[in-house]
């Protein structure tokens, strides 16, 4: 198992910037899960500093501005993320619908969510949002 101060430790080595970018991210995660927000938030602002065609350090900053309830933010830096092609882009597309799913816009959090599940048919988070619609006040909206 690598822990932050191993990432930490390797952050010292001599690593070019993609690499030390890529490092970044995965202390981020890393910190997002022991919810250490701001340190989590911190790195990745450094993995775009070095590599700013890191499309994971757009997405992964894009997840802490919507826990923080930052959706203008988050949606420019998920929507960022998505154009750089991460190698998860359903889950930028699930954060997107989460985004808008918050801002009031149900047709575009679908659409989102739609999309997510093109790209990862299984992807759990996606399924389960559907889900969560159609017990929802959209229900009301679909003709009878």
């Amino acid at each position: 198992d690598v822990g932050s101060s191993d990432l930490d430790h390797a952050l010292l080595a001599p690593l070019s910037r993609v690499e030390r970018a890529g490092t970044q991210v995965n202390r981020g995660v890393l910190e997002a899960a022991l919810d250490q927000e701001d340190k989590a938030l911190a790195d990745f602002d450094l993995a775009i500093g070095e590599n700013p065609a890191l499309g994971d350090g757009y997405l992964n900053r894009g997840a802490m501005l919507v826990n923080r309830k930052r959706y203008g933010e988050a949606r420019d830096a998920i929507m960022r993320g998505i154009a750089l092609r991460p190698s998860m882009p359903e889950v930028g597309w699930y954060d997107l619908g989460v985004v808008e799913q918050a801002l009031g816009h149900d047709e575009e959090a679908l659409a989102n969510f739609h999309k997510a599940l093109s790209l990862a048919p299984y992807f759990q988070p996606a399924v389960q949002a559907l889900e969560n619609f159609s017990r929802g006040p959209l229900q009301a909206e679909i003709p009878a």
